[in-house]
């Protein structure tokens, strides 16, 4: 076979092989440069959407304000004890005498509002008397505000924690708190206080006396 025949197959074979491909479609390989350029896939998880962005305006017109128990506070003496307990003749009278600095006090208080609460209908008036100084008497505001003592008869003593306070409301050396029932004519039934040894009161004896003077 002469050079020219040769080089006629060897073109023929060739374009053959072009003809025929390799079967399957290569993967398409990016370059380094369009790998730098385009985002990978922890990029793209990563990437804040744009309305994320923008900023989210939250309507609170419609929400309805916290809610805090007005409570009225009065200053009293002996004389205006003396007044108020006359004044509810014919209903028993509890009477609560307690203090902010007093950790007992402040435990015992959602008790006293209870019983007002239970037995308010039944003819149980309950006043509470706070031995607290004049400087402390947004204290006490807010400490019957959170225990919405709004149904309770609220003093602050006039002598605050002085030993006057004590000694005018008879009190004496037993402490805070301090508790006292009045029967239906004034008069004073029983006194419930912490004694020397530290025996704590006895909130149910104190309730089954309220409800047998009721």
């Amino acid at each position: 076979m002469d050079a020219m025949n040769r080089l006629s197959l060897m073109i023929a074979f060739s374009v053959l092989g072009i003809l025929s491909g390799c079967g399957e479609k290569p993967e398409t390989t990016q370059t380094s440069a369009e790998q730098q350029n385009s985002p990978t896939d922890e990029q793209e998880s990563n990437e804040t959407p744009e309305w994320a962005n923008s900023e989210t305006h939250i309507d609170d017109s419609t929400k309805e304000p916290a809610q805090t128990a007005a409570v009225e506070l009065s200053t009293i003496d002996l004389a205006g004890y003396q007044q108020a307990i006359q004044s509810h003749a014919g209903k028993v009278v509890l009477v609560d005498f307690w203090a902010t600095w007093c950790i007992p006090c402040r435990k015992s208080f959602p008790h006293t509002v209870e019983l007002a609460e239970k037995y308010k209908d039944q003819g149980l008036v309950v006043m509470t008397i706070a031995c607290d100084d004049e400087i402390a008497a947004h204290q006490v505001g807010e400490f019957l505000s959170k225990q919405k003592a709004t149904g309770l008869l609220n003093y602050r003593s006039a002598h605050g924690s002085e030993d006057e306070s004590f000694q005018s409301f008879k009190i004496g050396d037993t402490g805070l708190p301090h508790y006292k029932i009045y029967d239906q004519s004034g008069e004073l039934l029983k006194t419930f206080f912490i004694d020397a040894e530290g025996t704590p009161i006895d909130q149910d004896e104190m309730e089954e006396m309220i409800k047998k003077s009721l």
